[in-house]
């Protein structure tokens, strides 16, 4: 899956799915490996 700006696709992007809610969060540069996910197992 991929999340395309109007400049092109972004680096990095977090989808999140509730029930029959979805939202996005997307950065301009890759995420640190280092961090955990937020809600990860």
């Amino acid at each position: 899956m991929t999340l395309t700006s109007p400049d092109g696709p972004v680096p990095e992007f977090l989808l999140h799915i509730e029930g029959e809610q979805a939202w996005f969060r997307w950065s301009d540069e890759p995420f640190d490996e280092d961090e955990e996910t937020p809600g990860g197992e």
